[in-house]
């Protein structure tokens, strides 16, 4: 598999008008299974059939470097380890001498609610980070967590049409506490718990 790839059928199925979420169900499955795609390569004009073995794929969901005395901190998703992943950061931020940050959360399509609330904890010392509302009109707010790693060096969060749910929040309570000035574009406009 290629970056730019195009899957044109799983097991034999055509992608054709699926969606995204759609395709992902049919490719995901049992770890050490087999899943046949065909797929077209990106300049080609013949597909390829290729058979993956599925597995699990631990991907790193912050990353961060200094620019100058400026703390790069980009968050591509709130998984489980996210906010500890992010303290692990904050705590070098810190030892390098880091005069202000910029929190990248261009593509972040979201993830984990307490994620979420553990991300916001590093960043704001108290508050409301949301509120859920259920279908039954019932309102519960989720808080502020004290006592891990937190910083107040100066921020800039960067958003674009693809930030959402998770990101939406964590950049909306940002710019609520005027903790963080907020900049790029439309966010998508996604909140489902």
């Amino acid at each position: 598999i290629r970056a730019g790839d195009i899957i044109l059928e799983i097991e034999g199925d055509s992608a054709e008008g699926m969606s995204l979420e759609e395709a992902v169900l049919r490719i995901r499955g049992p770890k050490g299974t087999p899943v046949r795609l065909l797929i077209l390569h990106p300049g080609e004009s013949e597909p390829e059939e290729i058979t993956v073995i599925r597995d699990e794929i631990e991907v790193a969901s912050v990353y961060f470097e200094m620019k100058g005395d400026i703390a790069y901190i980009q968050l591509h998703q709130f998984a489980e380890g996210t906010a500890a992943e992010l303290s692990s950061v904050l705590e070098e931020v810190a030892s390098e001498g880091a005069t202000g940050i910029v929190l990248d959360l261009r593509r972040n399509p979201g993830g984990l609610l307490d994620t979420v609330i553990d991300v916001a904890s590093c960043f704001l010392k108290e508050g409301t980070v949301l509120y859920v509302v259920d279908n039954r009109g019932e309102q519960t707010s989720s808080s502020v967590r004290p006592g891990g790693v937190t910083t107040d060096l100066p921020m800039v969060v960067l958003v674009d049409g693809y930030s959402a749910s998770g990101s939406e929040v964590l950049a909306g309570a940002l710019q609520d506490y005027n903790r963080a000035v907020i900049a790029g574009a439309v966010t998508y406009g996604k909140g489902s718990v």
